[in-house]
């Protein structure tokens, strides 16, 4: 609505005109309150109608109390400017001050259509995760089938803005999932960073309105034998290896057979992450060339490249994780991504798919017999769908937008 403007004649008839559109105007703030308690109060009853048994069982009665503190909060606070309007419509007599109000609701108002839109985001993912609990499920204890600790938050087992786990497990693969939540970041490298190529420009923001998950680790070759019944690999003899070897094709084969196990959940599905999803886990809040920092000297300790790998993939799981917990994301083998290859376009973009067509499709991370700068952060690679190597492999994502 924003505020009336503030150099008026002091003529007392355009006084008593304009007090009485202040009056007006509080009038229609009052009634914009009034609508916007309504849409708390009807949150509040969305989230009464989710089965009240499978939320408990994906999120937790933490995150049910979360979001029903969140409605009470609002509609508290709603409640409460309302009565501040409505006894100032009778009282006002100062023009400066009733200003102020009318600018303070303004912001009220436009804050709690945000964390409304933002509250049935979280209700309509609670309704999504109950649509597969069959499918997958919370770890049962602190550290996964690898040995490595589960993933916590400031000590909470849930994203406290959706609700839903930081860590999943399905079960017909024993694929571990992490949270990627929603939020922004700056794709690429600036034309500074070491090691740079010109394909990793123009420095961009991507958001991401909904959470998605990706793979803990790269798909084993154990994981792979599971679903797909053989082991493409070169190097043998080690299932918590990455399965290598796997064209982009391969992979895609893969995924479709995942997704035959959610049982056709509407808005579901496993994939290959996108080139935006992928570096976005990877970089898991951080800026630099790795998502240890900018210098090549820390990267062995949390991947396999020339200067550790001694000429081969290793086990999953074996360095330090990212800020996520997302192991791997640099070296070990390079990583299909779902996009076609392409020059990135330029500018702000949400949930990006790009481009539609192409010859070759993207890859990430490197590999085991990469330099350090090829497994930085921003770094891209890419090749025909159909090629395979033994340092090719890849991690599934988890896509829970709705349609």
């Amino acid at each position: 609505m924003g505020s009336f403007q503030r150099d008026r004649p002091e003529c007392g008839i355009w006084r008593f005109s304009e007090t009485y559109s202040l009056v007006l105007g509080l009038g229609a703030l009052r009634q914009a309150l009034a609508a916007a308690r309504r849409t708390w109060q009807q949150i509040e009853e969305e989230g009464q109608s989710l089965p009240g048994d499978s939320r408990s069982q994906v999120q937790g009665n933490n995150a049910i109390q979360q979001l029903a503190s969140t409605i009470n909060t609002w509609q508290g606070r709603l409640l409460d400017q309302e009565q501040r309007v409505t006894q100032w419509v009778v009282s006002a007599v100062n023009l400066a001050e009733t200003d102020d109000l009318i600018e303070e609701t303004d912001q009220l108002l436009d804050e709690t259509d945000r964390r409304a839109r933002e509250t049935r985001r979280g209700l309509a993912a609670m309704a999504l995760l109950d649509a597969f609990t069959a499918a997958l499920s919370v770890p049962p204890q602190d550290r996964d089938a690898v040995g490595n600790p589960v993933v916590k938050r400031e000590g909470s087992v849930s994203d406290p803005a959706s609700g839903w786990p930081w860590e999943m497990v399905h079960e017909a693969s024993g694929i571990v999932l992490v949270l990627a939540p929603a939020g922004e970041f700056e794709m690429g490298s600036p034309a500074g960073e070491a090691g740079r190529d010109d394909d990793e420009g123009p420095l961009h923001k991507v958001r991401f309105d909904w959470p998605f998950y990706l793979g803990k680790y790269e798909v084993t070759q154990e994981q792979w034998e599971r679903v797909m019944g053989s082991n493409p690999s070169l190097l043998k003899g080690e299932s918590r290896r990455p399965v290598e070897c796997v064209s982009w094709t391969g992979a895609q084969g893969f995924v479709s057979k995942l997704n035959e196990s959610l049982g056709g959940a509407a808005g579901l599905r496993f994939a290959l992450p996108s080139e935006a999803q992928w570096e976005y886990g990877c970089r898991a809040g951080t800026t630099t060339r790795f998502s240890s920092g900018d210098h090549d000297s820390r990267l062995g300790q949390y991947g396999w490249y020339t200067g550790n790998a001694l000429g081969q993939p290793h086990r999953v799981g074996e360095k330090q994780p990212n800020g996520w917990g997302l192991y791997d994301m640099h070296g070990n083998v390079r990583e299909w991504c779902s996009d076609w290859y392409g020059i990135y376009p330029g500018g702000d973009v949400t949930d990006p798919k790009r481009p539609s067509s192409g010859s070759n499709r993207v890859f990430r991370g490197g590999g085991w017999y990469c330099d350090a700068q090829d497994c930085r952060s921003a770094n891209r690679d890419r090749n025909s769908p159909s090629c395979t190597s033994n340092d090719l492999g890849f991690r599934v994502a988890l896509v829970l937008q709705q349609a």
